[in-house]
């Protein structure tokens, strides 16, 4: 799993406006530029963000343990080769269970990828 670190990975995919929204969790999805020099475009990235809304440090760390734990689960068996994910933590994250934050990102992936033509 590589991780997005630079804040314009974050930036380009905020931009772009392509996220579904569910009541744990934001997640947005964009296409990489496809270059020959680059190796890594043939698999996917994936970004966290957990911002002060969700609360002190202990609360957003805890947060993105639970969506890196939802990223190894859903996106290596179903992210898009040549595409990058990022999740946001919206605060009902710290509390809801996590067989239906499961069950929400898995939706949101399927939706995103019909929505947006992912192959």
């Amino acid at each position: 799993m590589q991780v997005l670190k630079k804040r314009a990975d974050f930036v380009k995919l905020n931009r772009l406006k392509q996220s579904w929204i569910t009541p744990g969790i934001i997640i947005q999805i964009a296409c990489r530029e496809k270059t020959p020099e680059r190796e890594e475009e043939h698999s996917w990235r994936v970004g966290f963000t957990a911002s002060r809304k969700i609360g002190n440090a202990v609360q957003r760390n805890f947060a993105k343990r639970r969506m890196r734990a939802l990223a190894y689960h859903l996106l290596t068996q179903m992210g898009a080769k040549g595409y990058d994910y990022v999740l946001i933590a919206r605060p009902d994250i710290l509390t809801m269970e996590f067989d239906v934050l499961k069950q929400d990102l898995e939706k949101a992936i399927v939706l995103l990828h019909k929505k947006y033509d992912v192959k």
